[in-house]
């Protein structure tokens, strides 16, 4: 075929297919040169495919998503001769500007990178509120460099502009026929490339990360893209101050101070500063104390979870931060309070340099790793942990020859033979090993087990936490049989219970009855155990929060360091003085002792006097309120200014208790 007639077969496709294709060019050249000015974050040759073909599958879907409505447009009205004209210089406006923004944003990369580790997000046009200082800061750093980032973009703009609207004007126009019956087709092929997914969730970065090193990761992407991206993400990210209510910085500061210095107390376990236990999470699926016997719920259920309950640590009282898992891991992984936002896994602030777990643990040479069946790029999990301190994440093309594998990935057996194995081979560090399970959750796919009964083969919920509890149990037996049981801490707690709206809506039928109506404290219930070979049973019965386990994990574990964590320390010998802090939707209740606040968007708080059965009547607590609101923006502000970090580097082995 003739340069002619593959002109003319493009048609009115030809000039976005040209811009494409110069983009295309800009942004390879591009990622080839960051590949070598930062090929010291890369492991080379190996990881160039992940650079280069997920690039390639981000710039397309990139462009598709940016064409779609120009092109399907353009298509339609180029069938009306008189009206096509009027579209030519706007379309030729709008895609020089494309192009002349792909070449700005690729200029600025290998500066901004050098400076922030990552391609330009918000933090680009977070400076542009204040111009002065910036312009100044720009000047200072980069002086001549500011001339060509200024004149290239617009000779980029000015010619391809020029390109573009000759093209429009000379192509070939389709016929009607044609054109209906190519429209269809190019609306399916632009949604499924801007899509570029058949998972859960469309393209987004996390679903591109292969790396444990943030830079890396940034590599894939195209920097106009993360720029929309992060701006797209703002939608997402509701500040508390906005929502409840505003408080003077100097107060909320101290009143989190005094929660810390209060409760924060000395490590209560006593070992060696060289023989650090490994740590093991497991994150059950919407496994909610309404189905474990030993909390109240339905009999029959969790046998093996029943049993452990009563084997280690456990709290008879924990409850969730939130409904959805990625609120668990906030809680239990970074000890973070949950805010109006959607969960800080999913935010753009805290895909780097925000406090978890591995994070200080790297400190003390452990080895980090999440385990999940499915595909972690889901809820951006893989993107948050590999960002920070994680060094791998295993999910499901991770698993050589499963035993089964359902819609959700493999099985919750699959997750744990896997995680038993590394514990049993991998002996020169301590480890972090943390888990969700997924065969708990709709459509509730799980294998036959050993023992199953007949009538707990159908796919129902209650099967399913039959199978998880089951799968549990079995990881746990072996793990008493093994080498590392008596040198690792093993946590087990619910991410959350089912949705919280089922106890709204059905609020008559559990026994906390009308709290419900205003606030849905039963769907936050969860069981929650810490055992191990050395850790003697006992009960809490404190009301406690998801936030307190990080901090009590730490000092079981022997590990006493400053951290930005507000969770309070279950294991040692405080009053009991119960709390627990709960995200519903736009509302957030704060709960201590007999008395619950619940903060709501543009309202005032609700103060709630609870009863011994948990009947209540409403109340008037300021002090209460106070503290409710400070914590809530706390959180918001931490955030926003990037400030949940570990804030000092491991000093001596004083850290430990000896």
């Amino acid at each position: 075929m003739n340069s002619t007639t593959f002109k003319e077969k493009l048609g009115p496709l030809l000039p976005f297919f040209w811009v494409m294709v110069s983009s295309l060019i800009v942004l390879n050249l591009s990622r080839a040169l960051l590949v070598f000015i930062f090929s010291e974050h890369l492991e080379l040759p190996s990881e160039l495919d992940d650079v280069f073909i997920q690039g390639l599958r981000v710039d397309l879907a990139f462009m598709s998503l940016f064409f779609s409505l120009p092109i399907l447009l353009y298509v339609v009205v180029q069938m009306m001769q008189p009206l096509k004209n009027l579209l030519h210089k706007p379309l030729a406006i709008y895609l020089a500007f494309f192009f002349a923004a792909i070449v700005f944003f690729e200029l600025v990369s290998p500066m901004y990178i050098s400076e922030y580790g990552v391609r330009p997000e918000r933090k680009f046009y977070e400076y542009l509120s204040t111009p002065v200082e910036v312009s100044k800061m720009l000047i200072g750093m980069y002086g001549g460099w500011l001339i060509p980032l200024a004149v290239i973009p617009s000779l980029g703009f000015y010619f391809c502009y020029r390109k573009i609207l000759n093209t429009f004007k000379a192509h070939s126009s389709w016929s009607v026929k044609r054109s209906l019956i190519l429209l269809p087709i190019i609306f399916i092929v632009l949604a499924l490339t801007a899509r570029s997914s058949f998972d859960h969730r469309p393209l987004n970065p996390s679903m591109v990360a292969f790396s444990n090193d943030s830079t890396t990761n940034t590599l894939p992407l195209n920097s106009f893209y993360s720029v929309l991206y992060s701006i797209y993400q703002l939608k997402d990210e509701s500040v508390s101050s906005e929502a409840y209510g505003e408080l003077k910085k100097d107060e909320v500061k101290k009143i989190v101070q005094q929660e810390k210095e209060r409760y924060q107390l000395a490590v209560t376990d006593t070992q060696a500063p060289d023989t650090h236990k490994n740590i093991v999470i497991i994150l059950e699926e919407s496994l909610g104390a309404r189905f474990v016997s030993e909390l109240g719920g339905d009999e029959g259920l969790t046998p093996q979870l029943n049993q452990l309950l009563n084997e280690g640590i456990r709290f008879n009282h924990m409850y969730a931060t939130g409904t959805r898992s990625v609120r668990g891991i906030e809680a239990v992984v970074t000890g973070f309070l949950p805010t109006p936002s959607r969960s800080i896994v999913k935010l753009s602030k805290s895909q780097k340099n925000f406090f978890t777990l591995a994070q200080l643990l790297k400190q003390y040479d452990y080895q980090a790793r999440f385990y999940y069946g499915g595909e972690a790029h889901f809820d951006n999990m893989k993107g948050f942990f590999l960002g920070n301190g994680f060094d791998e994440v295993i999910e499901q093309p991770d698993f050589q020859n499963p035993h089964y594998v359902g819609s959700w990935g493999a099985s919750d057996e699959d997750v744990f033979l896997r995680m038993h194995e590394d514990l049993l081979k991998e002996t020169d560090s301590a480890k972090l090993y943390v888990t969700l399970s997924t065969s708990n959750h709709t459509p509730f796919d799980f294998p036959d087990y050993p023992g199953m009964d007949e009538s707990h083969k159908e796919k129902t919920r209650d099967n399913a936490i039959r199978y998880a509890d089951y799968a549990l149990g079995s990881f746990i037996s072996k793990a008493k049989q093994s080498s590392y049981w008596d040198n690792t801490i093993f946590l087990i707690v619910a991410d959350h219970d089912l949705r919280a709206s089922d106890f709204q809506l059905n609020y008559g039928k559990y026994r906390h009855g009308k709290l419900n109506q205003i606030f849905p404290v039963d769907g936050f219930h969860i069981p929650a155990v810490i055992l191990g070979g050395n850790i003697q049973a006992k009960t809490i019965n404190t009301r406690a929060s998801q936030l307190d386990l990080p901090v009590t994990l730490l000092s079981i574990a022997g590990i006493q360091e400053h951290t930005p964590m507000i969770g309070r320390n279950l294991d040692a010998d405080i009053e009991n003085q119960g709390r627990a802090i709960m995200q519903y939707n736009e509302m957030q209740a704060y709960w201590e002792q007999d008395r619950l606040v619940v903060l709501r968007p543009n309202q005032l708080p609700m103060s709630i006097q609870l009863n011994e059965d948990l009947s209540f009547e409403k109340s008037d607590f300021p002090e209460l309120e106070t503290k409710a609101l400070a914590f809530a923006l706390w959180a918001s502000k931490s955030y926003e200014k990037h400030s949940y970090q570990l804030s000092s580097p491991k000093t001596t082995s004083n850290n430990t208790k000896q």
